[in-house]
Order: C-alpha cells, then structure tokens, then sequence
C-alpha cells in the first residue's frame, strides 16, 4: 500500500512551535536586543574608564621600584669599584664604562641603542636620552665637588662637613653626570619624585616638591651637607 502524502514528513528546516513538546535543544534563543547591546558596551565602557588609570598607575609604581632597584645595584657596583681603586670612585664622564665589567664582563659599554641593562630606568624617555654611550644610560653621576665625592665616608668641602647618608652618588639623569647648576637633567620620569643613590648605598625616592630641582634643598643633596 503506498503511503499517502499526508503520512509523509516534509522535507526542510524544523521550525519552533511555541508550546510544542520539542527538546530544549530544538527550541527557538531570542537574541539579545540592541538597547542590551547598547548597555552591556556602556558597562564595558565605564569599566574601562575606572581600571585603566589605576592600571596605569600600578604599572608606573613598578617601573619606579625597578628604578631603585637599578640604582641600588649600580651603588652596589660603585662601591665594589671603590674597594678595588684605592676607595675612589670611578671617573665622572666615564663612569658606566668603569662599572660595566661589574654586570657584563666588558671593559666598554658599547650595545644597540636604548638597550634594557641595569643602566636603564624603565620609565625613561629615549627622546629625553643624550647620544652618550648609545643613549643607553638613563642615570647620572653626581659630578658636584667631585674631589669629596671619592670615598664613603664623611668629608670636608668648601669647610662644610659632608655625610654618605645625606649626600647622591647616584640619580634618575638625562646626561650622564649632574651639577647643582643643571637642574635641567633631573627628568620627570616618576612624576612626583625622583630616584636617588646616596654614598651610604642606600636609595630613595626624593620628592620634588621637598627637593626641588634647582633649589638650595636640592644643591644640599648634591654637596651632602650637615646642615639641612
């Protein structure tokens, strides 16, 4: 007996019928509407806006920690340079050349520029950066009365007595070596600070409102004296 028509499935996509006893599978997802599209980019949106400065934020903390961390490591290098150079610092204009065979068993401190090495603030600007060493030192010696600097212990210059705890050896610089008459090469990588080294080893971050740059605060630091 042939089958009639209307014993026969037709043939085609199933289609959902509202209150049929199909599978759950089988029934018929509304899509989201444009007025939820609209409000779940709102949502994203104001998120974005909320975490972004604070990730921001979170990252320049970490580049200045790494900053100090540099810092304390050239001081640690410097003062190894000291014990093996009859307790004098290494030469002003060429300090980094003196202190690489401590980090990078070289005597030279030649490498492509803007290279990522202990000498490197993370938060460095490489348009602020001179063409010295490759533009690759983002640090700077204090070259300040430079006849006291030499040794770790308390000295005498011009009659004042200078400390190690109160005077930089090292700081956040755009030139390789700083002078109190060269506010100009303290960059403003870290905001409202800057990083420094003292001659006692120890690193801070100095704030600029204490220690302006430029100001008689800030030369103190440079000479080390007592009386601040």
């Amino acid at each position: 007996m042939t089958p009639s028509s209307s014993s026969i499935p037709a043939s085609g996509p199933r289609t959902c019928r509202t209150g049929s006893l199909t599978s759950s599978r089988n029934r018929c997802k509304p899509g989201m509407t444009l007025i939820e599209i609209l409000v779940v980019i709102a949502i994203i949106g104001i998120l974005a806006v909320l975490i972004f400065p604070s990730l921001k934020k979170s990252i320049n903390l970490a580049n200045q920690v790494k900053c100090l961390g540099n810092l304390k490591q050239i001081g640690i290098a410097a003062e190894q340079y000291t014990q093996d150079y009859n307790n004098t610092f290494p030469p002003v204009d060429y300090w980094p050349d003196w202190l690489s065979p401590y980090f990078f068993n070289t005597n030279k401190f030649r490498f492509p520029p803007h290279t990522k090495t202990v000498f490197w603030c993370p938060s460095a600007v490489p348009t602020d950066l001179g063409s010295a060493w490759n533009g690759n030192v983002a640090y700077a010696i204090n070259a300040q009365g430079y006849a006291g600097l030499g040794r770790f212990q308390e000295t005498s210059v011009n009659g004042l007595q200078t400390v190690p705890s109160k005077r930089i050896a090292f700081m956040d610089g755009n030139s390789g070596n700083m002078w109190d008459t060269s506010p100009q090469r303290v960059p403003a990588w870290h905001g409202n600070c800057y990083n420094v080294i003292f001659q006692d080893s120890h690193a801070e971050s100095v704030l600029t409102n204490q220690f302006p740059p430029g100001s008689a605060a800030w030369k103190n630091l440079l000479w080390g004296y007592k009386r601040y």
